[in-house]
């Protein structure tokens, strides 16, 4: 079990850092700030750098166009009134474009969060109650995983819920974020589990991020314990969830002898959460 034990950390080791390495074949964006003000009248305001000086544009729901920078510049900023705009969902998807001296163009995709439901054009198949009704279902999906303990599997089915994000920079990913989460262990003496965690978030070239973290948990029969894991983000769906896998070590306080390894994948959103 040791030996499977070690091998498991190597390679996340080694899958880590061969993601951090820096992408040279293009220009990398970077954002800084990406928020709408909730004070009249609303305006987007949008800030980034990028890798190499360029022009860039902003593009708002692959509808509104707006120039950023018309010199090349490593540093953008650009304020959009949102008046005369209207959008069909609270979940607002931009595109920034950055275009060299070469006039080849890169794009990436974000997103951020409407502040008023005002801005929001009415009788849409979209509307608030709909985007929160399928978001709620896609985000109450349990994570499937597996427990290992005494050399015995265990199917487990759990659900994370992040209560508090912080947020340093930027809007794509919170820098870190409070979860509650529940499991629910069939076939295991006990059954359920609850975990308060603190996880931490580093945005990483290729795929999403790199989340290690620390939880509390108990299994409500008198046991409790720590935890370590390790979580990569690969790839988003709907601009909204991002697929992950986990792997955490769990250790019950006052037991040296009671430990037990989890892998699991789930959704990772912080549609629900409160942003600090």
């Amino acid at each position: 079990m040791r030996k499977a034990l070690i091998t498991v950390l190597f390679l996340i080791g080694m899958y880590s850092s061969g993601f951090t390495q820096t992408d040279t074949t293009g220009i990398e964006i970077t954002i800084i700030d990406s928020y709408i003000t909730p004070e009249l009248p609303h305006t987007f305001v949008l800030s980034f750098f990028t890798s190499d000086s360029c022009l860039s544009f902003l593009s708002l729901e692959n509808k509104y166009t707006f120039k950023v920078s018309e010199k090349p510049t490593d540093s953008h900023k650009i304020e959009v009134d949102l008046s005369n705009i209207k959008f069909d969902s609270l979940l607002i998807h931009y595109t920034v474009t950055a275009a060299g001296k070469d006039k080849k163009e890169f794009k990436q995709s974000f997103e951020t969060i409407l502040s008023d439901e005002s801005l929001l054009v009415k009788n849409k198949d979209l509307n608030l109650f709909n985007v929160c009704c399928i978001g709620g279902v896609i985000f109450g999906l349990p994570s499937p995983g597996l427990l290992i303990y005494n050399n015995e599997n265990y199917l487990t089915l759990s659900k994370e819920i992040p209560l508090f994000s912080f947020y340093s920079g930027g809007y794509n990913y919170p820098s870190s974020y409070i979860g509650l989460e529940y499991k629910y262990i069939p076939k295991f003496e006990a059954k359920h589990q609850l975990a308060l965690g603190y996880k931490k978030i580093y945005q990483v070239p290729v795929i999403e991020y790199i989340s290690p973290g620390g939880n509390y948990f108990t299994n409500f029969l008198g046991n409790y314990g720590i935890s370590l894991e390790l979580s990569i983000g690969f790839f988003k769906f709907y601009n909204t969830f991002t697929v992950f896998a986990r792997y955490r070590y769990s250790q019950c306080i006052g037991d040296e002898k009671s430990h037990f390894h989890e892998i699991s994948l789930g959704l990772y959103s912080s549609f629900f959460t409160l942003n600090l």
